[in-house]
């Protein structure tokens, strides 16, 4: 009788997932322990191989519904509230945390801070092509550029530009205003 129970619980649980588009409550704290539980519940004398493969089946149509809405929440740019989810979903999850704009300033910020690049205000872009290869170079920015290849087409600042089209090495298409 207790077999039937969770075979019943965890059919629910799968069907309540897959019926809807919101993560469901978990039963644990994480899958693990959801599988360590149900192991722990199981009467052997009632176990059959057709029962615990109804039992693995329902465990992953959850867990397959669940990371599908995960991914698709995270793709979409959602915030998944941390409650709804598995310690092995929250793994995931933050993963994905690492890609939102203000993580990726934030750490743009700290790579410039923990170079101490000066800060140099840029009076303009060309849009170059290049005649042939070349090697890397230090721009007036402070960075070094390249090595480019024959036809790279790149964007340098305007004086780096004007002094290798002055030396033939470029041609130069585009200039922008200064930023």
């Amino acid at each position: 009788m207790k077999l039937e129970k969770i075979i019943d619980q965890l059919s629910k649980l799968a069907i309540r997932e897959v019926e809807t588009e919101n993560l469901q409550q978990p039963l644990a704290p994480s899958y693990a322990e959801l599988v360590e539980n149900i192991s722990k519940e199981l009467d052997v004398n009632e176990l059959s191989e057709e029962k615990l493969k109804v039992i693995r089946n329902a465990l992953v149509v959850l867990i397959q519904r669940r990371l599908l809405k995960i991914l698709q929440k995270i793709a979409e740019g959602e915030d998944i509230p941390r409650r709804l989810l598995y310690s092995e979903e929250r793994k995931i999850v933050s993963i994905f945390d690492k890609l939102t704009l203000d993580k990726i300033k934030e750490l743009s910020k700290k790579a410039v801070s923990a170079q101490e690049a000066p800060v140099h205000k840029v009076e303009g872009i060309a849009i170059v092509v290049f005649k042939d290869m070349f090697p890397a170079l230090h721009s007036t920015l402070m960075l070094t550029l390249g090595p480019f290849s024959k036809f790279d087409v790149v964007s340098l600042p305007l004086d780096d530009a004007n002094e290798l089209k002055r030396k033939g090495i470029v041609d130069v298409h585009k200039l922008s205003e200064s930023f």
